[in-house]
């Protein structure tokens, strides 16, 4: 389980609230933090990360695909460890930096665009596009 402080427009400014964050952390050392853009995410201090979580929910034997969209930092794990499941996977970026994602998008109107395309164009396997089966 995790939980992130996001303090875009926060009144105090970013380091405050990181520093807050750590220092209410001192006094529990199972904890760690990890900064990304402009979140706190506290996390167990354990090999464990949002790639893990992927390769956990998606990885077992049944699925036939996966797409993850993501715009922090703290999903680049995720985006590596799509690379390494079994089924086809898509990692789609938020935003405009170097990522492992395999593509990107800008912003929320990007990730619209971008599922209502996914939504439009797929289809079950073994049955052709629109869904006509024929005779």
């Amino acid at each position: 389980m995790t939980a992130t402080v996001h303090h875009r427009g926060a009144d105090a400014d970013h380091a405050t609230v990181r520093a807050a964050v750590r220092t209410a952390l001192s006094d529990e050392p199972p904890l760690v933090a990890t900064e990304g853009r402009e979140i706190v995410e506290v996390r167990p201090d354990v090999e464990w990360h949002k790639g893990e979580a992927v390769c956990e929910l998606v990885d077992d034997g049944e699925r036939v695909s996966a797409v993850y969209v993501g715009d922090d930092v703290t999903d680049e794990d995720a985006f590596e460890a799509l690379e390494d499941l079994s089924c086809r996977s898509v990692g789609v970026l938020v935003g405009n930096r170097p990522s492992a994602a395999d593509y990107r998008v800008h912003g929320v109107g990007g990730v619209r665009a971008f599922l209502a395309w996914l939504a439009d164009e797929m289809y079950p396997a073994g049955e052709p596009p629109g869904g006509d089966a024929g005779p």
